[in-house]
């Protein structure tokens, strides 16, 4: 079900992070303002995303899953007018990932 898709691109995630992902640096270059913090963050976790995706078919089936779980979980899926957008964050990741 929903739960488990999820959970799925979770645990890859996780294991992508303990990889790729340098908390040290991370922290160092984050910037300190908090939405463009949050949009730094997010970006990172697309960048993950990237590096497991390309090497690993079922890690990026995984972290599709967990990417339309999380989104339709949020309701992102039912906006339909301009002034009812996802936060900036969000958007920004859905382009990067586009890309």
């Amino acid at each position: 079900g929903q739960t488990e898709r999820h959970l799925r691109g979770q645990v890859d995630m996780a294991a992508l992070a303990l990889k790729y992902h340098n908390p040290k640096t991370h922290h160092a270059n984050r910037p300190h303002d908090g939405n463009v913090g949050k949009i730094y963050d997010a970006l990172e976790l697309v960048r993950l995303e990237a590096m497991g995706a390309s090497h690993m078919k079922g890690v990026r089936h995984n972290l599709s899953e967990r990417y339309q779980v999380q989104y339709e979980m949020q309701g992102y899926d039912r906006l339909t007018s301009e002034n009812h957008q996802p936060p900036m964050p969000a958007l920004v990741s859905m382009i990067a990932r586009q890309a």
